[in-house]
């Protein structure tokens, strides 16, 4: 499935961020940026930002963008399917989501500014998130991959699944948000540890699920 991202494309404030630890990741990121491009992979330090690591991935972009690698993959996003060490067009399923995965991975990592999603996905059979967003942040790497991305996702949990959306493969995929994002992000040092922590606590909160007798 090809998404015609020129289409669909937005630009907009950080404030469009709509998730909480996305955007203190945004927020992480535009600190460690030194001038109008974006800021380097050796400023970024993991001890900085614990309460967010499960929902990010640190990706290459080889190839203008046409080869994408997964460096690290945090937990939370590793749910089902962890393709660390791997090369994003080998990994992803064949099918409709593997080929709006690629693009999506592609055409952020052509850009030059911050990339906000939100998809919402549909299944015929098995059940994964309904909703799914991601945030995609370009890094200056090093002379051998002069390109990488922080990317931070989030998965809906207002239901119970057992399978992530690469498993579960939607058929259905439809666009609710897609902006780059301009513009500093402002108070920063007004989110704390204790923010984001309790941020990351109650995204999409898994709600009580009732097991019935059937008759």
């Amino acid at each position: 499935m090809d998404l015609p991202m020129h289409d669909t494309i937005c630009s907009a404030r950080p404030d469009a961020i709509n998730d909480p630890v996305l955007s203190a990741l945004y927020r992480y990121w535009a600190r460690l940026r030194k001038s109008d491009g974006p800021p380097l992979r050796s400023d970024l330090d993991p001890v900085e930002i614990p309460q967010l690591l499960p929902y990010v991935l640190l990706v290459e972009c080889h190839d203008e963008g046409r080869r994408i690698k997964f460096r690290l993959v945090g937990t939370d996003v590793a749910f089902g399917s962890d393709p660390t060490g791997r090369f994003l067009q080998d990994a992803v399923p064949k099918g409709p989501y593997g080929a709006h995965i690629v693009e999506l991975y592609r055409f952020a990592a052509n850009g030059e500014a911050a990339l906000y999603s939100e998809f919402r996905y549909g299944y015929t059979r098995e059940t994964g998130p309904r909703l799914i967003k991601r945030l995609f942040l370009p890094l200056i790497g090093t002379a051998e991959i002069p390109r990488m991305m922080l990317v931070g996702q989030i998965r809906d949990k207002s239901i119970q699944v057992e399978q992530s959306a690469w498993q579960a493969g939607p058929g259905q995929i439809d666009v609710l948000k897609l902006c780059q994002i301009a513009g500093e992000a402002a108070n920063w040092y007004e989110t704390s540890d204790c923010d984001v922590q309790e941020a990351s606590n109650n995204v999409f909160r898994p709600q009580p699920v009732s097991h019935r007798k059937r008759a």
